[in-house]
């Protein structure tokens, strides 16, 4: 089944409060821990590795948003134009 809106929309919200508990926990943004960790600054724990994991897929789920959204562009200015 493919993909809509609305399912990369949820994955993007569930993903992006996953990413904000990891950031209020450690007190550090994504990206900084990202680039940390890329650069081998930090130990590569299971925390970590999922924490680059969610950052990941949060880019690959915009990605696919953007597609989606410039492929289904009429419709989304008619859900946007449809509300006050």
């Amino acid at each position: 089944m493919a993909l809509t809106l609305g399912d990369v929309m949820e994955d993007l919200h569930a993903i992006e409060g996953e990413l904000r508990e990891l950031e209020k926990k450690y007190k550090v943004r994504s990206e900084t821990s990202c680039d940390l960790y890329g650069s081998g600054k930090i130990e590569h724990t299971n925390q970590f590795i999922r924490w680059v994991a969610l950052i990941e897929a949060k880019q690959m789920r915009e990605k696919q948003y953007e597609d989606l959204a410039s492929k289904n562009s009429d419709e989304l200015i008619v859900v946007l134009s449809s509300h006050p």
